[in-house]
């Protein structure tokens, strides 16, 4: 399963963003996502993560993935005394895409 978590932090200092980036990591979510058939990896727009998830959850549902996911990205943030809104999107036989817009400045 393919897991898409993107957040909005509310009102926080931009140092915060690495201290979620870090624990975010400890979920095994990440900043880009590796194509199969490309040996460098998709770079994903700010404040989104992703990862795949297999072995223990190919068991579980996709909402019991991403209740998972939701309560320890939410428990993360609230560690840090922030406020966010949080979303999650958990996805079986996926497609994904991503494309630059505009000329580089």
């Amino acid at each position: 399963m393919l897991a898409v978590v993107t957040f909005d932090l509310h009102g926080a200092q931009p140092k915060y963003y690495g201290r979620v980036k870090k624990l975010l990591g400890r979920l095994r979510l990440r900043k880009h996502i590796r194509v199969r058939d490309r040996s460098y990896p998709s770079h994903l727009p700010a404040n989104t993560f992703a990862a795949k998830f297999s072995g223990e959850w190919k068991q579980k549902t996709a909402a019991d993935l991403r209740d998972h996911l939701r309560d320890e990205v939410c428990r993360a943030i609230d560690s840090l005394g922030l406020q966010a809104t949080v979303f999650v999107a958990i996805g079986d036989n996926w497609a994904w895409g991503r494309r630059n817009v505009g000329k580089a400045k």
